[in-house]
């Protein structure tokens, strides 16, 4: 019979799914496709099954429950004041990696929206500029998803 130890060290190796997966070859490209698609709610109106399977994509755990709260508010806010945004263009004016550890990335990223707001029976362009960091960990199906956001800057540019 097998001391309780090495027992106990049996079963938890059989539940530990080994390493995490390893960080995205291009990390800044990862990051992008991941970013990017979160403005794609503004098209889904209040379907909060949508806007939460939107976000799924590119968050995990207590980053994905804020995303989903504070999008589905401000989309709610938006019909209510009958107002809208059509996301024209993302662009990326740097995502740098600041940090890797085993099983975590840290990023900055520097990235432009423009699009047409509608609202109070007129349109208009507007253009807003970001810069945040976000964390990156795999969750558990091993998928590389933004964990944390931390907001350095935010601009009206038009």
């Amino acid at each position: 019979m097998l001391p309780p130890l090495i027992m106990a060290l049996f079963a938890l190796s059989a539940c530990y799914s080994g390493l995490p997966k390893p960080p995205p070859a291009d990390i800044p490209s990862h990051f992008k496709e991941l970013h990017s698609r979160v403005y794609g709610v503004y098209a889904l109106g209040r379907d909060r099954d949508a806007i939460y399977g939107l976000l799924e994509g590119s968050f995990t755990g207590e980053a994905l429950t804020r995303e989903y709260v504070e999008h589905y508010t401000t989309i709610y806010r938006m019909e209510e004041e009958e107002t809208s945004i059509d996301v024209r263009q993302i662009d990326y004016n740097g995502v740098e990696l600041l940090s890797e550890s085993l099983g975590s990335l840290r990023v900055d990223a520097d990235w432009s929206v423009g699009g047409i707001v509608t609202h109070q029976k007129h349109k208009h362009t507007r253009v807003n500029r970001y810069r945040a960091v976000y964390t990156l960990q795999p969750d558990r199906a091993g998928q590389w998803k933004i964990t944390a956001t931390r907001m350095r800057n935010l601009e009206r540019v038009q």
